[in-house]
């Protein structure tokens, strides 16, 4: 039987889901070391270096923005020309570009809300997920609490990891605790029969607009419209 040669190459290979949720977590750093939207191109090539057999190929993808789009990443957003920047709307400027109106983006058909929902996660520190992205949380949230017992760092990890097993999103855990520690301070007590995705998105709705008046933000009526319909839908309605 022939002898490998041990130089040869080995070929690209799919990633494994600890191996996706690894880069997942490298591309959330690269973005948040950053004061400005990162080039698209040096996070292509950072990554390839990182993880050279998975991402020969983009893990079977072709492209780097195809990669980036499947891994789902809560609060980045693509932002088109000069070969395309990823940014965090919260952090960093537009710079007069509209990302959430690509079809692609998570924000599309929710064009209208993306400026008011920004201004209120710049002023609140609130993590600025799109409404379908919320809402997934919202669910995942509302699945884990009829499955376990309340426990904040456990149930945070589990709807962490309900929201990629269901949906295919990623949420990173700090912004699952702003949210559920929002509905707590608003006075809602986990465990006593009130766990519906409709009295969850009350508290947090609250929450937000007291964050809001505390940063010496009332928001007018179609602001509040805007808010209430960016966090629950028509659940609130």
């Amino acid at each position: 039987m022939p002898k490998a040669d041990p130089s040869s190459k080995a070929g690209p290979r799919l990633a494994t889901p600890d191996e996706l949720s690894e880069i997942a977590g490298r591309l959330w750093t690269f973005v948040d070391e950053s004061p400005l939207p990162v080039s698209s191109g040096l996070l292509a090539s950072r990554l390839r270096q990182e993880y050279p057999e998975i991402l020969e190929n983009w893990n079977g993808l072709g492209t780097f923005k195809a990669f980036f789009r499947s891994l789902r990443l809560s609060r980045l957003l693509w932002l088109s020309g000069s070969g395309g920047r990823v940014l965090d709307p919260s952090r960093h400027e537009l710079e007069g570009a509209l990302p959430e109106q690509e079809p692609e983006s998570p924000w599309s058909g929710a064009e209208d809300l993306f400026p008011v929902a920004r201004e209120v996660c710049v002023l609140t520190g609130a993590p600025l997920l799109a409404p379908k992205d919320l809402r997934s949380v919202m669910g995942a949230l509302v699945q884990v609490l009829t499955e376990q017992e309340f426990k904040l760092p456990t149930t945070v990890q589990a709807v962490c990891r309900q929201c990629i097993e269901s949906e295919g999103l990623r949420v990173r855990p700090r912004d699952v605790n702003f949210l559920v520690r929002g509905m707590q301070m608003n006075g809602h007590v986990f465990g006593q029969g009130a766990d519906d995705e409709t009295t969850l998105a009350s508290r947090l709705f609250n929450q937000v607009l007291f964050l809001c008046e505390r940063e010496q933000k009332v928001p007018d009526h179609n602001e509040v419209g805007r808010i209430r319909t960016w966090i629950s839908g028509a659940t609130l309605a």
